[in-house]
C-alpha cells in the first residue's frame, strides 16, 4: 500500500454526498452528449450543405442524402441519433439558445425539435429558468403540440394510423421477399405458429376496419378496385 493510499482519508457517503456525485455526473453526460450531436450535426451541415444549415429545409437533397447517409452499415450512431443530431444543430445556429441554457440536455432538445419556432424558445426559455426536468417538459411539449398540432415546415402532422400503413407500405414495397420461407411452417412448433396466427388475424380485422372506413370516405372505391 503506497503512503498516499495509507493516508487518505475515506468521504462520509451520505444522502447528500450521492446526490451532489450524482448531479455531477449528470452534467458531465449532459456537456458531453450535447457536444457529440452537436458535432455529428455540424460536420453532416458542412458535408452536405456547405455548412449552410438553411438548405436543410430543402427536402429533395435532405432525403436524399440523409437516407444514404442514414443507411451506411459502419454508421457509428442509429439513423434516428443521427436525424436528430442534424436537427439539434440546427435549432442550436438558428436560435442561439443552448450555448446560453446550462442545464438542459439532448433529451431537453428532442422534445422541443418539430414545434413552432416562438414554441421552441418559449418553452426552452422557461425550462432554463426553471430547471425542468424532461419530464416535465414533454408535459410541457405535449400539451403544446395538442395546441399547435403542426409539424416544423408547416404540414400537419400526421395521424398515427397514417403513419402506421406508411410504414407498412415501405415493407410491401421492399424488394426483399417478406414472406419468403413459408416452406419452414411445417416445422414451426404448433404454440409459436398459434400466436403468428393470432397477430395476422388481428392485423387483419384491423386494417379490414380502416379499409371499410375509407370507403365511407371515398364511395367511388369498389371491392373490384381493393
Amino acid at each position: 500500500m503506497s503512503t498516499d493510499s495509507a493516508k487518505a482519508i475515506p468521504v462520509p457517503i451520505t444522502d447528500e454526498t450521492v446526490d451532489n456525485l450524482v448531479a455531477e455526473l449528470t452534467t458531465i453526460h449532459r456537456e458531453r452528449s450535447i457536444d457529440l450531436a452537436l458535432a455529428i450535426g455540424e460536420t453532416v451541415v458542412k458535408r452536405f450543405y456547405a455548412g449552410d444549415v438553411s438548405k436543410l429545409h430543402d427536402r429533395s437533397k435532405q432525403d436524399t442524402s440523409l437516407r444514404m447517409l442514414a443507411s451506411h452499415p459502419d454508421l457509428p450512431v442509429s439513423a434516428t441519433s443521427l436525424y436528430q443530431s442534424v436537427a439539434l444543430y440546427e435549432f442550436a445556429e438558428r436560435t442561439q439558445l443552448v450555448s446560453t441554457c446550462e442545464h438542459l440536455g439532448v433529451s431537453h432538445y428532442r422534445l422541443l425539435l418539430g414545434l413552432p419556432e416562438k414554441a421552441q424558445k418559449r418553452l426552452a426559455t422557461q425550462a432554463e429558468k426553471h430547471r425542468w426536468t424532461v419530464k416535465k417538459l414533454e408535459e410541457k411539449t405535449r400539451a403544446e403540440r395538442k395546441k399547435n398540432p403542426r409539424s416544423a415546415g408547416g404540414r400537419p402532422v400526421l395521424p398515427t394510423f397514417v403513419k402506421s400503413i406508411h410504414a407498412l407500405r415501405k415493407y410491401a414495397d421492399a424488394k426483399s421477399d417478406l414472406f419468403g420461407d413459408l416452406e419452414q411452417l411445417d416445422g414451426m412448433d404448433e404454440k409459436d405458429a398459434a400466436e403468428l396466427y393470432q397477430t395476422v388475424t388481428g392485423l387483419k380485422l384491423r386494417l379490414a376496419e380502416l379499409q371499410e372506413k375509407l370507403q365511407e370516405k371515398v364511395p367511388g372505391f369498389t371491392a373490384a378496385e381493393d
